[in-house]
Parts: structure tokens; C-alpha cells; sequence
């Protein structure tokens, strides 16, 4: 089918969700006797209206709205569609039903920092705490999703001196095609805390036992894990620091890492560079939480770090 298709021209995740998101759309407009492939603007906005009843969140309804528009734009290269009704629609739901940030506040990073601190030296960890040590630090330094660690290749890793660089391609969900996007690891004065140093002893001791080129292997088998397996190790370090993890997600640690460098003083062009952020404004609406300025130019691992 052509849907199947247009679907495929996405990423993985994307389109895990779109494809659930049409299909409701399509489930919608069969009951209705509608076309799902050739709609009206009245049948969209209707459909939109649908999931308001739900009590859908305003993402997820723009999500749905999205999908359609981009999806029936394919499929019908000549479809006449009045996008200032829906944007004026979706102007409207978003006063109505304004988007909301999972947390009110965050986690104070200094206590997971102080938890994996104590795991030293390295020689003496196993090596599941030696794994969680890693993931910990690297989410911390680098902003980074559960995606993007699990995109992380020590075929595409590149250590000079004090410095560790994995060229991550344009696999991650914020990457365009065609534009590489790089996560560096510095190394810090405190070797609890460092994270090239930890990263150098975790490469030498799943050198003999990795299975896969990826650079976080299970600890129990030695081969390649998935992002939730990863997001799994995040919430027991956020577990072991005391945090709670009814609340906080593994995602958390994306906030709570850019919060944390913005109250410690980083310039926010080095916030938005190491998260790879495009716009200041979905961090400071969706990730920001308790900061008193960003003024003052400085290290985005350091300004980490140094929140003990």
C-alpha cells in the first residue's frame, strides 16, 4: 500500500507513532463513511474535535493533525486544503488546551552525582555498576536521550588525549539528513567524575566480551541493548540516589542535566549545542526549571559536574 510507503520514508520512532496515529484517523473516518486519504478541512477539524472530547493533551492532538496533513499531502500532490481554518483551529485548542511540561520541577543532580561518585576506583566495580556509572555520566555531560546513547559506536568513536568524540551520523530524532551530529566527553579534574576516564576503563574491560560494536552492551550477555534497556539503567541510578521514579522518568535526566549547567552559569548557545536544540524556546518551555541565568560562557560539562 502507498501508505505503507510514506511511512517508511520516516524514522523508526516516528514512525511507530504516526503509524498509530493514522490508524485511529483511518478507523475514524470509516465510521463516519469519510475518505481518510482525500478529507475535507470540516472532517480534520472534526476528527481534532473527537480527541478533545478524549481528553487528549494539545501535543497529542497536533500530533494527529500533523500526521494527516503530511501523510494526505503525499498520497494527493493536488489536494486543496485551507490551512489557515486548521491553523486558526489549532490557534484556538492551543489557548483553550495549552501544552503542558511533564515536570513542574526537577531532580537535583548533585545527588546522583554524589551516589556515583562513591563507585571508586573503577577496579573495584562490577561490572554492572561500572555500566551504570557510564550511562549516568554520559546522559548527564551530553543532554543525551536514550536514543542517542544507544546510537553511540565505538566504531565511530575518536579519543585524543583528554577529549572522547562519537560521530553519531544522523540517527538521532533532532538530526537532519545529511548533517552530522557529534557528542564529546571531556575530561574533569575529579576522577570520580570523569567521564573519559570512566569510559576508557569500560571499553577495556567489554573489549574481550562485546558482541556488538555499540558502545553499551548487557552486562548478563555482552551484546547490544535497546533504549528502553538503557532507560531502565537511568531510573535505577535515579533509584539508588533516592530519587523518585514514579515521577522523574529516564528522560528526566535531559532537563535536569540543562537545568543544572544553565544555574551553574552556561552560555545558552552551549545548552542548545550540546543538547542539540535548534530554538532556546522548547528548552526554557519544556526543560528549563528553577534557573537564574545563563549569562555567563562556560563549560556545559563543567557547569554539570561542578552541581554537587
Amino acid at each position: 500500500m502507498a501508505i505503507d510507503s510514506v511511512f517508511q520514508s520516516w524514522r523508526p520512532g516516528t514512525r511507530k507513532q504516526y503509524s498509530s496515529a493514522w490508524t485511529r484517523w483511518h478507523m475514524w473516518c470509516n465510521l463516519r463513511m469519510c475518505n481518510s486519504i482525500k478529507p475535507l478541512e470540516s472532517d480534520i477539524i472534526l476528527y481534532l474535535l473527537y480527541l478533545k472530547q478524549l481528553k487528549k493533551s494539545y501535543s497529542v492532538i497536533s500530533c494527529h493533525k500533523s500526521v494527516i496533513l503530511e501523510t494526505v499531502k503525499i498520497l494527493n500532490p493536488n489536494i486543496v486544503l485551507n490551512f489557515n481554518i486548521l491553523n486558526r483551529f489549532m490557534k484556538g485548542l492551543n489557548r483553550e488546551i495549552p501544552p503542558k511540561p511533564r515536570y513542574v520541577f526537577t531532580w537535583d543532580v548533585g545527588k546522583v552525582l554524589n551516589v556515583i561518585a562513591k563507585w571508586m576506583p573503577l577496579q573495584s566495580l562490577s561490572l554492572k555498576l561500572l555500566t551504570f556509572k557510564l550511562v549516568s555520566l554520559v546522559a548527564l555531560c551530553t543532554a543525551a536521550r536514550a536514543q542517542s546513547l544507544k546510537a553511540l559506536n565505538i566504531n565511530h568513536l575518536c579519543i585524543k588525549e583528554d577529549v572522547a568524540i562519537f560521530d553519531c551520523g544522523d540517527l538521532l530524532k533532532t538530526t537532519k539528513p545529511g548533517q552530522n551530529f557529534v557528542i564529546k566527553l571531556c575530561s574533569y579534574e575529579e576522577q570520580e567524575l570523569c567521564p573519559v576516564l570512566t569510559l576508557k576503563y569500560y571499553l577495556k574491560c567489554t573489549q574481550s566480551l562485546r558482541k556488538d560494536s555499540q558502545l553499551f552492551v548487557s552486562f548478563k550477555n555482552y551484546k547490544a541493548v535497546s533504549s528502553s534497556t538503557l532507560a531502565r539503567w537511568l531510573k535505577n541510578v535515579l533509584l539508588l540516589a533516592g530519587i523518585d521514579i514514579v515521577k522523574y522518568k529516564a528522560h528526566s535526566y535531559r532537563g535536569a542535566s540543562s537545568s543544572a549547567a544553565s544555574r551553574a552559569g552556561c552560555k545558552m548557545s552551549e545548552i542548545l549545542k550540546t543538547a542539540n536544540w535548534s530554538s532556546a524556546e522548547n528548552f526554557k518551555v519544556f526543560y528549563l526549571r528553577d534557573v537564574q541565568n545563563d549569562h555567563i560562557e562556560s563549560n556545559y560539562q563543567n557547569c554539570v559536574l561542578n552541581s554537587r
